[in-house]
């Protein structure tokens, strides 16, 4: 046991001498400044999951303000950029980030479409790429990668028609990872969720989570019949789009301002679960 140097409270876990030693090397990388928002970046990263600030403060986020003046976003986003670029550097030819800002345009994207996002950008400004450049450049790409995978999956063409690039390419990169038995069943799920969507389109149902109105006319019976599975369709596709959200960025990129959403979605969950393990 310990005490921390700020708080006074005790420290079940104190720093060993190697993660001591780990920590004034992060800590001097940080110190250097923006220099190299890369290493600063890594830095961050090494001081939060080997939880190094332990022993001076009781959460990363309370570290970064106290310790360095930097928001939370701004820290998370300088670990983000820092991936991002180290990604980028293992594709030839590819211009790379100058900034947490030109690098934050980037996130997200799969390594090679952020690679060819950088490429237009830099083509586009002569070699001297922006924030903004960049991200006009993501749309263009986004719709160019889009159409590649329209190409490969039909069933986007629904999605590419409306514009939706970035969940055709999100979509695209999944089905196109498949086997062919898993691909199916979400193809099927697909269909059911398009059918779905483009009865929303036309008014004949409502958004889910929307109290439906007043009906003057009856409704066609088989249409009614289809609802059921496309709002299962519809839940299953954002439960597991959730949960790949977070199993690919983790719990720690998710801001604090999500938390009503979260215990909302929680509690739908919850209650989702208890009638279908009685079903």
């Amino acid at each position: 046991m310990s005490v921390n140097t700020v708080t006074g409270e005790l420290i079940e876990a104190p720093l060993s001498a190697m993660e001591r030693s780990a920590l004034t090397h992060a800590e001097a990388k940080i110190e250097n400044g923006i220099k190299t928002f890369v290493e600063v970046g890594q830095a961050l990263a090494e001081v939060r999951e080997g939880c190094l600030y332990r022993e001076t403060h009781s959460t990363f986020e309370a570290y970064c303000t106290q310790r360095w003046g930097l928001s939370r976003s701004l820290a998370y986003d300088t670990i983000a950029a820092a991936e991002t670029v180290r990604e980028m550097s293992a594709i030839a030819d590819t211009p790379i980030p100058a900034n947490v800002g030109q690098a934050r345009e980037l996130a997200g994207l799969p390594r090679e479409h952020a690679a060819e996002t950088m490429r237009a950008a830099h083509t586009a400004t002569n070699g001297r790429p922006t924030a903004r450049a960049i991200r006009e450049a993501r749309e263009i790409t986004a719709e160019s990668l889009a159409k590649g995978y329209v190409g490969q999956v039909p069933a986007l063409q629904f999605f590419y028609d409306r514009g939706e690039y970035q969940r055709v390419n999100a979509l695209g990169r999944d089905l196109t990872a498949m086997d062919a038995e898993e691909r199916a069943r979400r193809l099927e799920t697909l269909d059911k969720t398009i059918a779905y969507e483009k009865r929303v389109e036309s008014g004949e149902s409502e958004p889910i989570g929307r109290t439906p109105a007043p009906r003057s006319a009856p409704v066609d019976s088989g249409a009614t019949d289809e609802i059921p599975d496309a709002i299962t369709a519809a839940v299953m596709n954002r439960a597991e789009a959730l949960a790949d959200v977070i199993e690919e960025f983790g719990a720690d990129s998710i801001a604090p301002s999500a938390l009503p959403s979260a215990e909302r979605a929680l509690t739908a969950l919850t209650l989702l679960i208890d009638h279908l393990k009685e079903s």
